[in-house]
């Protein structure tokens, strides 16, 4: 079983391998450079889907470390720099948000047996592996790679190897539960299964609170050493993890299972449904132009593409809208939280969340990237517009195309300012809860951050939209560019906010980068959008 276990990771490492081809092709300089012949399978792709299982190992032993970084160091971190009066330990620490989120949370929701993913397709349709010897390699190569990579990730957090061995042993017991579990309820409990995606948020909001939002509120974290470390209760969870192993290694309905979960059929259906659900979000349900839409003199005055715009706006009002209500309704939410939790503090923590307001630059910048609505109502535009009106050559001509981009920027700043707006308010509300209403120079820095980052992701994503136009007719990102630049932006605000700039260099590089972003995209978008506006 090993052997045929091996092989599979072989080939689940040339398939991947070949996608990254696939991926280069898509890029303009590689399509005519790599052929479909490098798709065969040879001794040398044999060899290195070897070299690359061996790296896979240690990219997997990265990833754990950045894991360890950002949900049990960086935790503990701000546990200590921001909730005063605490008690927090670095090991009780690290050891009680790795119990809750490794041993508990990722058991019960992170499961292998059940999953059905095209490489799961292609190993029981296609190759005709053994469904059993599929299903119990694959957990087996999960808990036997979790087991030493975590291992030696808590080893170098300097957790102690006596700990470290204990939380990895105690881990392994509940992944082997959470299967067994997870299996039962599919094959004996249908109706609750139908429900899984509920019932893992909620545990997954279960357990973020007991890991980081209680601890954060109390100022002490509830200490699970008695449980973790107790030999009595270490042993009874080992030898339940052990029972439920030889269940899932004895089950005899594996064949039953991969003819239910991984049929063709099924994969093509959850596509049609991923691709039915990105249309439904951006898909206006009405069928005919609305008359008030029509009949209104509000844009006598525009003309050409401006007057077509703005009618679109108009009809689709209610939808381009609806991403922008969504996070102002969490803006609004998450305020009340923090203005509550202020109100019911003492001074030292209203003076901490007013500090922490003032410092939190890079975070201003990472909000407002995620908070921007340009580029959902980009998506919006194109599958309810853009999508067929590129048929017409006239349409995706320079003068259309700058026309477009200059009209929809305008009214998309708009939208974005409204959401910088609300924002604004919140934070002058925090200000005011905090005492602090008479400082009003030092919150004017804040405001104005998160104003020129709604411009500055405005302008971005609506350039990006007009100069790469990178959705498909199934609301997919056709072009690998789209994803790089969105990832590269990101990258490069969070270091150029690490940089040693007082308040005025600051707002002089947002003044001056907004402005370069506008000229930028428009000199692209007049020069190159001609080439990539259009539907592949």
């Amino acid at each position: 079983m090993f052997k045929k276990l091996l092989l599979e990771q072989i080939i689940s490492f040339e398939n991947a391998f070949n996608g990254f081809l696939y991926f280069l092709r898509q890029l303009p300089f590689f399509e005519k450079r790599i052929s479909y012949g490098v798709f065969q399978h040879n001794k040398f792709k044999h060899i290195l889907s070897i070299v690359t299982f061996v790296f896979g190992i240690l990219m997997k032993f990265a990833g754990r470390m950045i894991y360890a970084a950002a949900f049990l160091m960086i935790p503990y971190i701000i546990l200590r720099q921001f909730v005063f009066g605490n008690t927090f330990q670095y090991e009780e620490t690290v050891i009680n948000v790795f119990f809750m989120m490794n041993c508990v949370c990722g058991s019960l929701v992170n499961t292998v047996i059940l999953s059905s993913s095209d490489e799961d397709y292609m190993m029981l349709n296609v190759l005709r592996i053994n469904p059993k010897e599929h299903y119990v390699g694959e957990l087996l190569f999960k808990l036997i790679t979790d087991f030493g990579l975590f291992f030696v990730v808590l080893w170098i957090l300097d957790i102690g190897a006596v700990n470290s061995l204990v939380l990895v042993v105690l881990m392994t017991a509940f992944r082997c539960i959470g299967e067994a579990l997870s299996l039962l309820i599919y094959s004996q409990i249908p109706f609750l299964y139908k429900r899984i995606t509920k019932i893992d948020v909620i545990l997954i909001l279960i357990c973020v609170y007991f890991a980081y939002v209680n601890p954060y509120m109390r100022g002490k974290m509830v200490s699970v050493d008695a449980f973790v470390f107790n030999p009595i209760l270490l042993g009874v969870i080992c030898s339940i993890g052990l029972i439920c192993c030889v269940i899932l290694c004895t089950y005899r309905q594996y064949p039953r299972l991969a003819r239910k979960r991984v049929q063709r059929a099924d994969v093509e259906y959850a596509e049609l449904v991923q691709a039915r659900t990105r249309i439904r979000e951006v898909e206006a349900k009405q069928t005919v132009t609305g008359a008030a839409a029509l009949m209104t003199n509000r844009h006598e005055k525009k003309k050409g593409f401006s007057y077509l715009n703005h009618i679109f706006f108009d009809r689709n009002r209610k939808l381009l809208m609806k991403s922008p209500h969504k996070r102002m309704i969490w803006v609004v939410l998450l305020s009340a939280v923090v203005v509550l939790y202020a109100l019911s503090s003492d001074e030292e923590v209203m003076e901490g969340i007013w500090t922490f307001m003032l410092g939190m630059d890079t975070i201003w910048f990472l909000i407002m990237y995620f908070f921007s609505c340009s580029k959902q109502m980009c998506r919006v535009m194109f599958y309810n517009c853009d999508k067929d009106m590129m048929s017409y050559s006239y349409y995706t001509k320079k003068a259309s195309l700058m026309s477009n981009f200059l009209v929809r920027l305008r009214y998309f700043i708009f939208v974005d300012l409204r959401a910088a707006g609300v924002i604004s308010l919140a934070v002058c509300i925090l200000t005011a809860v905090t005492g602090h209403w008479h400082e009003v120079m030092q919150i004017m820095p804040v405001i104005l951050n998160v104003v020129f980052f709604s411009l500055l992701f405005s302008i971005y994503h609506v350039g990006m939209y007009h100069i790469l136009q990178p959705y498909d007719g199934q609301m997919k990102v056709k072009i690998p560019m789209f994803t790089a630049t969105n990832i590269l932006v990101g990258v490069f605000g969070v270091i150029f906010w690490q940089l040693p700039l007082n308040a005025i260099s600051v707002l002089s590089v947002q003044l001056i980068g907004v402005t370069a972003l506008f000229v930028f995209c428009f000199i692209m978008v007049k020069e190159f959008g001609v080439e990539n506006f259009h539907v592949k």
